[in-house]
């Protein structure tokens, strides 16, 4: 039986940033990551972003996580 990978690769983050007039800077600067990340976030370009990071994301753009990201089940 193979185990499912729950990801959260798809998001909300561009919309919710344009929405707020925040940049991708200042989220990251926020976050505690660095701009590169953020994009890639943004993007959907990385693999999936982790738990801690979206938590943060959250509660930076005032916005419930289950609102910004959506898990995606993939099979590993």
């Amino acid at each position: 039986m193979k185990k499912k990978k729950i990801s959260l690769k798809h998001n909300r983050v561009k919309e919710i940033l344009d929405n707020i007039g925040m940049s991708q800077q200042e989220l990251a600067d926020r976050v505690g990551t660095n701009k590169a990340h953020i994009s890639k976030i943004v993007s959907q370009k990385s693999p999936s972003t982790s738990l801690p990071i979206a938590l943060k994301i959250s509660k930076e753009l005032n916005t419930p996580v289950e609102e910004i990201f959506f898990v995606e089940n993939e099979r590993q």
